[in-house]
């Protein structure tokens, strides 16, 4: 968990993240060396996602590396939640595929929420096997 008082809180959440309801804050450690395929980082790309292009700004689109990742409202982030979000997010980029305004469907805070459900408890029925 990343503590209350880390200067990544003064950075505003990703613009996906604000626009599906759910604001993140993403940062790189200020010291990371990793470069080349070992630093690549999809997750962390679509969380940097402009919402009305689906794409991340360039420097967001290689040697990413590894990344802090935060709620804005400082509450606690869980893998499970982000790997919700995630997927939601990967959904969006799909979506980009199906032409000019599709993903605006997306953009809905109930919307979010139900996929988060229905991830929540796909991921415990499969847990049970």
């Amino acid at each position: 968990m990343v503590p209350s008082t880390h200067p990544m809180f003064n950075t505003p959440p990703t613009p996906i993240s604000q626009k599906i309801g759910f604001p993140l804050i993403v940062q790189r450690p200020v010291d990371q060396q990793i470069r080349g395929p070992a630093a690549d980082n999809p997750h962390a790309t679509w969380l940097m996602i402009d919402p009305r292009s689906g794409f991340a700004p360039p420097e967001w689109q290689k040697d990413v590396g590894n990344v802090l990742v935060a709620r804005a409202d400082k509450s606690p982030l869980d893998i499970k939640t982000l790997a919700a979000i995630t997927d939601y997010i990967s959904d969006i980029l799909d979506a980009f595929g199906d032409g000019p305004g599709v993903a605006q469907k997306y953009y809905n805070k109930q919307r979010q929420e139900k996929y988060m459900a229905d991830h929540f408890e796909m991921q415990e029925d499969f847990s049970a096997f």
